[in-house]
């Protein structure tokens, strides 16, 4: 019986990285209708309503870690700021304003108390 040698690197179909399901580009049934939902019935953009059930699903099971809580938020500041010609005061404001909230539905530590206050009042200087 003779043995194919393995190439290097992940085997096709290996999800042995897989921890969370972010990055993932495949969404559940369930999820492709909800988006389907979201965009035509609540005129959500589709990069948004994507994020949405990715951060939706990865809170439901547990799977969320600082990391990954913390790219979501850059990305969400990212794109607002584009979308919005967000000064650096609202940058810092919302970007405090995420991590708090994904603190608290999440239970995954974000950021200290002390930052979000910091942010509201460096928003106030401007």
């Amino acid at each position: 019986m003779k043995q194919t040698k393995r190439k290097r690197g992940g085997q096709k179909g290996n999800q042995n990285a897989r921890t969370h399901g972010f990055y993932s580009s495949v969404l559940t049934p369930d999820q492709i209708s909800q988006l389907w939902s979201l965009v035509t019935k609540e005129n959500v953009p589709p990069e948004s309503a994507i994020m949405r059930l990715k951060l939706q699903s990865m809170i439901n099971q547990g799977t969320a870690s600082t990391r990954t809580l913390k790219e979501v938020v850059r990305l969400l500041v990212k794109w607002s700021a584009q979308k919005y010609h967000l000064n650096r005061a609202g940058r810092v404001y919302m970007r405090a304003i995420l991590e708090s909230t994904f603190q608290d539905y999440s239970g995954v530590p974000l950021c200290k108390p002390e930052k979000l206050l910091k942010a509201i009042a460096y928003l106030g200087d401007d």
